[in-house]
């Protein structure tokens, strides 16, 4: 649960793994394709492992903290988006993130949903035929700061 909202937010998810390195603890995600780097937590567009680390920080406080979590891409076989101490601290990702969570969270009650692609997903993207997205309309369409939609 993430507090600091209007409301708390549950947040689901099931973590692929937890272990333990000495008195730490370690989280990680397996993933089937690519994995998200660690400026993903930092921007918004992903923190997965984050919040993870968040959940076994409160589930688990008895057993130890967590030190480290990372996502491994089974194809690469290369750790992905690690979480370890470091710049920033690991306490500074987990502020940010919650703050990511919360704004997303809040614009979902007011109803807003504006198309963030990342990359090129229009090259696979079996709807890109009839699909009416492009970055222009999708600027517009994206709340200012003051929560106003920019219009052109």
């Amino acid at each position: 649960v993430i507090e600091g909202g209007p409301f708390p937010v549950r947040i689901r998810g099931i973590i692929d793994r937890v272990d333990r390195k000495g008195d730490d603890l370690v989280v990680i995600d397996y993933k089937s394709g690519a994995a998200p780097s660690k400026a993903a937590y930092l921007d918004g567009s992903d923190f997965q492992i984050p919040l993870y680390a968040i959940a076994v920080n409160e589930l688990f406080a008895d057993e130890g903290k967590v030190a480290d979590g990372f996502y491994y891409p089974l194809k690469s076989l290369q750790r992905s988006g690690r979480l370890q101490h470091g710049k920033p601290p690991i306490p500074e990702i987990y502020d940010t993130v919650r703050q990511h969570a919360l704004r997303h969270v809040a614009s979902m009650c007011r109803g807003e949903f504006p198309p963030t692609p990342r990359g090129n997903p229009c090259g696979y993207c079996p709807a890109r035929d009839a699909c009416r997205y492009s970055e222009a309309r999708a600027e517009r369409k994206t709340p200012t700061a003051s929560g106003d939609s920019h219009r052109g």
